[in-house]
């Protein structure tokens, strides 16, 4: 109402104002202005937008009332920026209440276009400023005179207002009266003394006094004012709460606690009256609140004049406006609080933030305005309801402009406001706990009390959870709880004694009704509380969700089939059944999408707080299952991402009977434990069990114990197990066996009973299995052998499908599966052998034990035996098939009581019993080893010792998957057996053992077979070859794999010769890899290039061929069997020393030692010593052979070290063992060239070899060996007539010769080009190898060889000599006697390197004397030569040189007379190389290199390369590539150039780019040279001759290199006189030349008027004149062009020497107008002044000298600076520059370079800060380098750009 009267008030005194506004401003004009404005408004009278405009807008009112206006109201003001209006009414003491009905102004709230209206009064001076735009507001004066002052300069005609004024009543002066502006405070006054709240105004006057609260804010504010607690005993004089713009009233009396009044404007009165007679309490607090623009509404009365109202979003059910903020504010007496009942809610998502959703857009917030309970809510919600604690509730509504949704619509309804219930209570905990008044006591009788329970945000279900509940029973009507969602007004009433249960809300708010009689008394309940989310509100999910209360019913999703599944939503469904009974859930069909991105689910749970909730998730497409509570409570949760729409299923439920109290279980482990009754209350007989598991699985329950005394009568007792889903149900009594059962679903439930006189154990065992699809294919069979085949189904029925076959037998039978054809899944890879086994498998269970194995790939055979009688086997595939998929048959095999063994290791042991004692009694044993497929066994029997009679005592090996079998009896050494599949069956027989046998010991393991796709071979036949079979083919080209098990019985062993074995690079691409099974001693091998052997030690090889490429190697091997000896060793560890000697007699031992090696090497067998008696030599020899080749020798006896080498990799020595029998020896091994041609096996002496295509050059990249043997107690000799190989690079030999004394080790590696030399062993085996690489070839060697006799060494006679220098001499000498003996024969032997020869010098030789020398000499021989001399007679100085590098020397005297001998010393002297590097030309054109170029040039060489051209041309040499060892003045490594006769030297080193160098004449020389150490790859060069253009007698000459040198005609001799001679010098365009005088001796002159030199830039035809004579090389002449004319003068009078010259060239950087030419000295200190010159280090291009210190000083005109640039430098580099450097600093700023040293290749660019620069250059007392040159020029410091980028310092 008050809003409806203040409406029509605001009309009335709109028009009042607007009225009186155009007679105050007429009256204020003059006669003649009222004139001229009757006109203008005749004039205006069609345009309403034209107005009045008044002369002056100041103005006093004194009515008591009024209206105060901006000019021209209610049109804008346009015309004045500021007025001023006062109001004055009679001063009583009352004051002025201003009310703002319209207020616009331009600006912002905070004056912002300095747009105002400011209030004053003007007797307080209290004043407000006021801007903006407004809502209607007021404003009360302190006193009756106040002024209004508007202040509008913009002009934008934004600003106008309207107001209206009247008298009210004065304000009361006293303690109990206070005036609040602030936006929050509080108020506390009493009468009584009895608050204690902080700052309480105690207060009780002696006569009625009347009070008055003043609160004010800003006008778009309005206030709320909260009475937290109110006492007013006399309600004739209430609390009066007055809104001042709506002059709304309420009023307060009594006793209240938390009422609230929010006005509706900024200003509110609050009065009360105090007196001495009543009391009064208060404590008032207030807050205000943002006055929205729009929508504001005002319910007052709900629950009196309004019982129901109804309320939306704006524009609702149509989306919400955007930019919204309205606020509704609701109230009701403050008895009541107010209920709002949501039935729609659709508001923008919330935003993530810090993981918290956060409602930050478009939202609703609902405050209780005294408690200040505040919700904010966006998202969307099904039907909510709220209650507020008190009776005043503010809504807000927030919108942004981004999307817009439809809004809510709400019901807003009052409730009586509830006193606290004093018949229940409630914890103020989170989560609380609700009881009834003094529960575990009796609850108040007479009871009826209710309470409104758990607010909770809109998207919760509230849940009791009541753990204990005992009331008065019968009908519910006397004693009872009722529980009652608000929202939905459902409820439940409860009574009596009840199993724990639950009770779940409809929404979120509930109330809880409680009543009690008079008559029965019982403990009552316990509930504890919890809040079910509900899931988010979405237009796809209104239909799924609900509360469901029937007994049974039906769920199906979607809820219309006709409509395609919701997405991007969750449903929440809750089964609600009485609390004495429970739920089972059938899921008829259930298909959820379990995409990766797509993780949909439905979720089952029981509803408890304080139990087990059993949760269960399930998501993809299952087979029908079953869910069984375990209360009276479930919630269905569906959860729909928003990928896919796929959540579809049809769910029946139905109510089952609970069973009693403490008897029931429900089991929802993977495993459990039932012990029954033992584990269960015993108050009744009767126990249900349920087990529930994911709808994968299936459950096993394996009774471990079942046993029920008395009758086998199933009616009295039994155990009744159903499967729940397909009601499947067996019933049992009692078994003596341990037995398993297996349901088909994922529930299985026991039914547990018996008579109480009857005792009963139940102990069982349960797990969890994957469950086999529904399929066509699932079988169960019962018959003791059977076929199963995967082709006897329709194929469609099992893709994509998990198939299950079933097999029980006899209980004391296992199972035996021989499983044929097995393709599952992909097939196994080489760096995957196992595969993971997920979609495509077939898995085998024993479903008593648990024992599984999942298999997957191909395998082309393999069994499996069982624990137990029953197994499963499943099986899936997710491809087509095109063959078979398995194959299998099976059998039950009897297990064999008291030893009967599985083993599943992958390695162990099997003995015999009592093992290692000898065994005894009779007996039978069965051992199963079974391991996984693909994979084969191997059995080593370590002792094998069986009584051999009738083969009685036997062990037979059967191989289960091909029932391949052996029976072995006897006694035999180390063997192996190696199954064929993956399963052997040990079977032991055993009887008396009479004879102590020791019995039998074996070991096994697993090794892994080849894949199917390999190739797997089995050989028995030796006479069959090992290769590929032909029809193999690699599928996959990066693993080939190929397996052959080689079988033979224990006595004998194999011998394996590879012939063909295709020779591989990487040995990771191919190799192969041999294993004598039963030692396990293994080779691998790859890079074959030989035929090799390999022999084992037992009865059984493996090989194994492998390949990661498309195929496997070429191969072919072939094997024999040689009969096992007593004692067999193999080695192939050097040096493996034998040493056997045998003192006893004893019956002859036969011995194998087997020496090998790789493949690529042979094998060196040294024997030091071999004795057998000589009576048994021929019997019992020693026999070496090789294994590939088969040659052989024998020996008797051996006394001096020999050698035997092998042709292959693996010799077998046989002998045997017995008394006086002594041997002693070793062994080696030798790379072995690849097989070729030039291999060669030299037996027969006295024959030739040569190099191959000998005297052709020989091929590159060549191998060769080449083995000289003898068996005899001989050495070799061997004299190279020819020998030239590549030359050495220094040390290094690129092409070799490589010779080995086997015997001795003595070797030496040959190369380059050498004189006939020869090459002596001293054993009785030389190899000889022969490497070239791909660069240089030569002619090669031709030699011839010849075994001769090992002189056996003697004291002072037989001697070899191979030091550098030694001394020998004729025995007497050394014994020191003075005369030699008759008949002495002694040999010397003096050796040295091929390369050198010996000198030979007798200090003393007295030797008879006869002609010819026949009696007594010394013969002299040179092996290689054949240069002989025999000497005797007396010499008193007599020496010998010999050619070659090995002599013989022989001493021969005869049995006549003696004489004093010989004394003699030699040395071995270099002989000098053969050069054949120097080269001469003579054609026009031509090219040579280094030697060995690209390659590095060796060391220590010296080439010459002479070209000589026709007269008058010159010689023009291009360096293509140039890269020699870089030294200080090219002093190690160079290339030195010279035109002959004529110039200076030139050498180069370093690294160069391409230059040219041009002769003087037609002779040019170019020496190369390389020292001892660093080598480069050297240089590749061109030259052409070019012819001179007419040609004068001095030669004029046209140079075009990048250098070269010239001189005077005939220098050095002297020149003739009047000559001119030219010489012209061109090189490129962007390079200067620099000439260097190294002599210049011309006749002596003033001004060099008579005979000079003069340097022209050409085309200038003047240039500058040298004559003067300088000798020490310094004159030094730089160009400004590329092109440089030089001209010879001489006159008719004197001559001299004339001059020599060299240029080089350097980069041009500038084009300076002048060039001084410096004459350059030893280093000073000196002063260089002018626009350019030159600088270099000092004596350059000489080396600068040591311990030099020197500066110069540059000087360039003021406001310049200096740009020096450095063209080149070669200055000693060491860190920091420590030792020698150059360096710059500017003078005036000391700004200096650092410190520069090394080498620079591009130009090198300082520039100073002034026009002064110091240069300082310093060397040490070490290396001297060429130094530094460059120069310097002047730039204008305006001018100074950067014009040299490539580096700057």
């Amino acid at each position: 109402m008050a809003r409806e009267i203040y409406a029509l008030g605001l009309k009335l005194s709109l028009l009042m104002c607007l009225f009186a506004t155009r007679i105050l401003t007429q009256a204020a004009l003059l006669p003649e202005e009222a004139r001229r404005l009757k006109e203008t408004i005749l004039q205006r009278q069609g345009n309403p937008a034209q107005v009045i405009i008044p002369r002056d807008c100041n103005r006093e009112l004194n009515r008591e009332s009024g209206c105060v206006t901006s000019p021209n109201w209610p049109r804008k003001s346009i015309d004045f920026t500021e007025c001023r209006v006062g109001v004055k009414t009679d001063d009583n003491g009352e004051r002025v209440l201003l009310t703002f009905n319209n207020f616009t102004l331009e600006g912002g709230q905070t004056c912002t276009h300095n747009n105002y209206v400011e209030l004053t009064d003007a007797k307080s001076s209290r004043t407000s400023r006021l801007c903006g735009t407004q809502h209607p507001f007021t404003w009360l004066s302190d006193s009756n005179y106040f002024l209004v002052d508007l202040r509008a300069p913009s002009q934008k005609q934004f600003n106008r207002f309207n107001a209206t004024y009247t008298r009210f009543k004065p304000s009361p002066v006293n303690v109990c009266s206070k005036v609040f502006t602030a936006d929050v405070g509080s108020f506390n006054i009493t009468t009584s003394g009895y608050l204690t709240y902080q700052d309480t105004i105690s207060f009780r006057p002696s006569t009625t006094t009347k009070c008055e609260l003043f609160f004010t804010t800003q006008p778009n504010k309005r206030i709320s004012v909260m009475v937290k607690r109110l006492l007013v005993e006399d309600c004739t004089k209430p609390l009066v709460i007055t809104d001042l713009l709506t002059h709304r009233r309420e009023q307060l009396c009594g006793e209240h606690t938390f009422v609230s009044s929010t006005s509706d404007s900024n200003q509110v009165l609050v009065e009360y009256t105090v007196d001495s007679r009543h009391n009064l309490q208060m404590y008032m607090q207030y807050n205000t609140l943002e006055r929205p623009h729009s929508c504001s509404e005002s319910i007052v009365g709900l629950g009196e004049t309004i019982q129901k109202y109804e309320f939306t979003s704006p524009n609702y059910p149509q989306p919400y406006p955007s930019n919204l903020d309205c606020q509704i504010i609701l109230r009701t007496s403050p008895d009541n609080v107010i209920f709002l009942n949501f039935t729609d809610f659709v508001f923008e998502p919330p935003l993530l933030v810090s993981g918290k959703k956060v409602c930050v857009h478009d939202f609703v917030e609902i405050r209780d305005v005294s408690t200040n309970r505040l919700y904010r809510l966006c998202d969307s919600y099904h039907n909510f309801t709220w209650t507020s604690d008190t009776n005043e509730v503010v809504l807000t509504c927030k919108t942004n402009d981004i999307f817009d949704y439809t809004g809510f619509k709400a019901t807003a309804m009052a409730l009586p406001r509830q006193p606290n219930p004093d018949c229940m209570s409630i914890t103020t905990t989170n989560p609380f706990v609700l009881t009834s008044f003094n529960y575990q006591l009796p609850y108040p009788s007479d009871s009826n009390c209710e309470m409104i329970i758990l607010r909770q945000l809109p998207g919760h279900y509230i849940t009791l959870d009541f753990s204990d509940f005992q009331l008065e029973g019968g009908d519910c009507d006397s004693d009872y709880l009722e529980l009652t969602t608000l929202a939905s007004n459902t409820s439940a009433r409860y009574c009596g004694t009840l199993n724990p249960f639950s009770w779940t809300s409809d929404a979120n708010e509930v109330k809880v009704h409680f009543q009690s009689s008079s008559w029965i008394e019982l403990t009552g309940f316990k509930a504890e509380s919890s809040v079910l989310p509900r899931p988010v509100r979405t237009p796809e999910n209104a239909d799924c969700n609900a509360v469901l209360r029937a007994k049974s019913g039906r769920i199906q999703l979607p809820v219309n089939p006709d409509w395609p599944p919701f997405k991007g939503s969750d449903c929440l469904i809750v089964i609600h059944v009485d609390p004495q009974e429970k739920i089972l859930l059938h899921f008829v069909d259930f298909k959820v999408s379990n995409l990766n991105s797509d993780l949909d689910y439905v979720e089952v749970r029981d509803i408890t707080v304080s139990g087990n909730e059993h949760r269960s998730r399930y998501t993809g497409h299952l087979d029908p299952f079953t869910w069984t509570s375990a209360r009276n409570e479930i919630a269905i949760l569906i959860h729909d991402e928003n990928v896919i729409t796929s959540v579809a299923f049809t769910a029946d439920y139905e109510a089952l009977p609970r069973s009693t109290v403490g008897c029931e279980r429900v089991l929802t482990l993977d495993t459990g434990e039932i012990n029954w009754p033992a584990d269960f209350q015993t108050a009744t007989s009767d126990c249900d069990v349920t087990i529930r598991t994911d709808p994968t699985n299936v459950i096993i329950v394996k009774f471990k114990e079942f046993r029920m005394d008395g009758e086998y009568d199933c009616s009295s007792h039994s155990l009744k197990i159903e499967d729940r889903t397909t009601k499947r149900t067996d019933l049992f009594c009692s078994t003596l066996w341990e037995f398993s059962w297996m349901s088909e679903s994922n529930e299985i439930n026991l039914a547990l009973k018996h008579k109480k006189l009857i005792k009963a154990t139940v102990r069982a065992s349960y797990r969890v299995v994957p469950r086999p699809p529904v399929s066509a294919f699932n079988q169960f069979f019962s018959s003791p052998q059977g076929v199963l085949s995967s082709l006897e189904h329709n194929r469609d029925d099992i893709i994509n499908k998990n198939c299950t076959i079933l097999v029980q037998v006899h209980p004391e039978h296992r199972i035996v599966f021989n499983v044929t054809d097995f393709l599952i899944g992909n097939k196994q890879k080489e760096n995957k052998p196992q595969l993971h086994c997920k979609d495509e498998f077939v898995e085998f269970k024993d479903l008593t034990s648990g024992r599984t194995h999942v298999y997957c790939g191909e395998f082309d055979i393999f069994s499996l035996s069982s624990d137990s009688n029953l197994m499963s086997i499943t099986f899936r595939i997710n491809k087509y098939p095109t063959y078979s998929i398995f194959r299998a048959r099976y059998r039950s095999l009897p297990k064999i009581e008291g030893c009967d063994n599985i083993y599943l290791d992958i390695s162990g042991t099997i003995t015999t019993p009592n093992f290692p004692q000898p065994y005894s009694g009779k007996g039978k044993c069965q051992h199963i080893i079974s391991t996984k497929p693909g994979s084969l066994l191997n059995l080593r029997f370590e002792v094998f010792d069986l009584a051999q009679e009738d083969c009685n005592d036997f062990v037979k090996v059967i191989d289960m998957g091909t029932d391949r079998m052996t029976k072995i009896c006897g006694s035999y050494p180390l063997f192996s057996w190696t199954s064929d599949s993956n399963e052997v069956l040990v079977e032991i027989n055993l009887s008396e053992n009479k004879d102590g046998h020791k019995g039998v010991k074996a070991t096994y393991e697993r090794i892994q077979r080849s894949l199917i796709d390999e190739c797997y071979v089995q050989l028995f036949d030796p006479t069959v070859p090992i290769q590929v079979p032909g029809d193999f083919v690699v599928k996959d080209p990066e693993h080939a794999y190929c397996q052959f098990y080689l079988h033979a019985d224990p006595d004998y062993s194999i011998q394996l010769t590879i012939e063909e074995f295709e020779e591989v690079t990487n040995c990771s691409d191919s190799g192969i890899v041999i294993t004598d099974i039963a030692t396990a001693r293994t080779n691998e091998y790859c890079q074959i290039a030989h035929t090799f052997s390999w022999t084992a030690e037992t009865n059984e090889l493996h090989i194994g061929l492998f390949a990661r490429k498309d195929r496997l190697p070429k191969f072919l091997a072939r094997w024999t069997l040689t009969p096992r000896v007593a004692e067999t060793i193999a080695t192939d560890e050097p040096p493996y020393l034998v040493h056997m000697f045998s003192e006893v007699d004893i019956f002859p031992i036969p011995v194998k030692l087997i020496i090998y090696t790789v493949p690529n090497r042979r094998v060196v067998v040294i024997i030091a010593v071999f004795v057998v008696p000589h009576e048994r030599c021929e019997i019992y020899p020693l026999t070496i052979s090789d294994s590939s080749s088969s040659r052989s020798d024998n020996y008797c006896e051996i006394s001096r070290k020999q050698s035997w080498v092998a042709d292959s990799n693996e010799v077998v020595i046989d002998f045997h063992r017995f008394q006086n029998v002594h041997f002693y020896g070793g062994f080696y091994s030798l790379p072995k060239a690849p097989e070729s041609e030039c291999n060669k096996m030299l037996f027969e002496s006295d024959s030739e070899f040569e190099s191959t295509n000998y005297p052709e050059f020989y091929p590159s990249n060549m191998e060769c060996d080449i083995l000289l043997h003898t068996s005899k107690d001989l050495r070799i000799q061997v004299v190279f007539n020819v020998f030239w190989l590549e030359e050495p690079n220094g040390d290094l030999c690129h092409d070799i010769l490589f010779i080995l004394d086997t015997t001795t080790g003595k070797n030496e590696t040959i190369c380059g080009r050498l004189d006939p030399f020869s090459w002596t062993s001293e054993g009785n085996s030389l190899i000889l190898k022969i490497r070239t690489d791909d660069t240089v070839n030569r002619i090669g060697y031709r030699a011839e060889y010849t075994f001769v006799e090992r002189p056996i060494e003697a004291e002072y006679c037989n001697q070899s000599y191979f030091e550098p220098s030694g001394n020998f001499a004729s025995p007497n000498i050394a014994e020191n006697r003075q005369e030699y003996r008759n008949n002495v024969l002694c040999r010397y032997f003096i050796s040295g390197r091929p390369d050198e020869r010996i000198f030979i010098d007798f200090h003393f030789f007295d030797v008879e004397l006869q002609m010819p020398c026949e009696n007594d000499y010394l013969l002299i021989e040179d092996i290689a030569s054949g240069k002989t001399n025999r000497i005797c007679g007396e010499h008193a100085q007599l020496s010998w040189e010999s050619d070659s590098n090995e002599v013989n020397i022989t001493f021969i005297t005869d049995s006549t007379q003696v004489f004093g001998g010989f004394n003699a010393s030699y040395k071995m002297e270099t002989r000098h190389p053969i050069s054949i590097c120097d080269q001469d030309f003579h054609k026009r054109s031509g090219t040579f290199t280094s030697p060995r170029y690209p390659a590095k040039y060796p060391n220590d060489h010296d080439c010459v390369f002479t070209i000589i051209a026709p007269t008058d041309h010159v010689i023009v040499v291009t360096f293509d590539h140039f890269n020699v060892e870089d030294s200080t003045a090219c002093t190690d490594d160079y290339v030195e150039v010279s035109s002959v006769g004529i110039g200076r030297k030139q050498r180069f080193c370093g690294e160069k780019h391409g230059f040219e160098w041009t002769s003087a004449n037609n002779h040019a020389v170019l020496t190369f040279h390389s020292d001892h150490v660093v080598t480069k790859p050297g240089f590749s060069a061109s030259y052409r001759v070019e012819e001179i253009e007419n040609p004068s007698e001095c030669g004029d000459t046209i140079l075009t290199g990048t250098s070269g040198s010239f001189t005077s005609p005939g220098f050095p001799e002297v020149y003739r006189n009047n000559i001119d001679c030219k010489y012209t010098i061109i090189t490129e365009t962007d390079r200067i030349i620099i000439i260097i005088f190294d002599t210049l001796q011309l006749e002596a002159g003033m001004e060099c008027l008579h005979d000079y030199v003069e340097l022209i830039n050409y085309p200038e035809s003047s240039g500058v004149r040298r004559c003067n004579e300088i000798i020490s090389g310094n004159e030094i002449w730089t160009s400004t062009s590329n092109h440089v004319v030089v001209n010879l003068h001489t006159d008719t009078s004197l001559v001299n020497t004339g001059f020599s010259a060299t240029y080089t060239t350097t980069v041009r950087v500038f084009s300076p107008t002048e060039i001084s030419q410096v004459t350059l000295a030893p280093c000073h200190d000196k002063q260089v002044a002018g626009m350019f010159d030159v600088i270099t280090s000092p004596g350059f291009p000489e080396s600068y000298p040591r311990l030099t210190q020197c500066q110069t000083l540059i000087r360039v005109p003021k406001k310049h600076k200096v740009v020096i640039t450095l063209f080149f430098m070669d200055i000693e580099e060491y860190k920091n520059c420590e030792w020698d450097y150059v360096q710059f600093t500017d003078i005036e700023t000391e700004r200096s370079s650092e410190r520069l040293c090394g080498f620079i290749d591009e130009p090198l660019v300082w520039k100073s800060d002034s026009n002064e620069v110091r240069l300082f250059f310093k060397s040490d007392d070490m290396l001297q380098r060429t130094g530094f040159y460059g120069t310097f020029h002047s730039v204008a410091i305006d001018e100074l750009q950067p014009f040299i980028k490539p580096y700057t310092m």
